[in-house]
């Protein structure tokens, strides 16, 4: 079995019978390992087998509503290391007791977004980006990017839902929010990947 642990994007495994889901909320990369390691996961991977497999799934939030705020005074490249450093704690702690795959963020369509200055909380609840669509597309492939080379040197196994043949930015892929995978699209790519584990 994999164990599909982390934000909403675990939901398009939902269809697929090799995958088993763990939502641990809107959670951000960047406190996976320092908030939700204690309050959510090791509770929950305590109570699995070590044959099994976990697989991590953030990092979208992080591109879409918060690297951007950062941004005044820094680079995209800088304030995305600074969220890679953090969630990779995450991978470190389980790579000698589990098998490890990690879910790369992928992008998402255009969406009514906020100024950088004007960003609340209450924002993000509500799927609400920060920063213009160019930025946040250049923020999501530094992040992408950066989280794909830590992988191949870690030998941690990837799964990527922008591989699948069919992907493109319509709404056949997406759900009606414009954010999320829609679980049918991503069913048959989902078995195909559990399949070649």
């Amino acid at each position: 079995m994999i164990y599909c642990i982390g934000d909403s994007h675990v939901f398009h495994f939902s269809l697929s019978k090799f995958f088993s889901i763990k939502h641990i909320g809107p959670a951000l990369a960047y406190q996976a390992y320092d908030k939700w390691l204690p309050q959510q996961i090791s509770p929950f991977v305590n109570n699995i087998s070590s044959n099994n497999i976990l697989l991590f799934s953030f990092g979208e939030i992080d591109c879409r509503c918060h690297i951007a705020k950062y941004l005044k005074n820094s680079s995209i490249e800088i304030e995305c290391e600074k969220v890679l450093l953090k969630y990779i704690k995450l991978f470190h702690y389980f790579d000698k007791k589990h098998k490890l795959i990690c879910s790369i963020p992928h992008q998402i369509h255009d969406l009514p977004y906020k100024e950088i200055n004007d960003i609340t909380e209450q924002d993000v609840n509500k799927f609400i980006a920060v920063g213009s669509y160019t930025l946040r597309q250049k923020i999501t492939n530094c992040f992408r990017n950066l989280l794909l080379k830590w992988c191949e040197d870690n030998k941690i196994q990837i799964f990527d839902i922008m591989q699948h043949p069919n992907f493109k930015f319509d709404y056949d892929c997406f759900k009606k929010d414009n954010i999320h995978i829609d679980s049918n699209f991503a069913k048959q790519f989902c078995d195909n990947f559990a399949k070649s584990i």
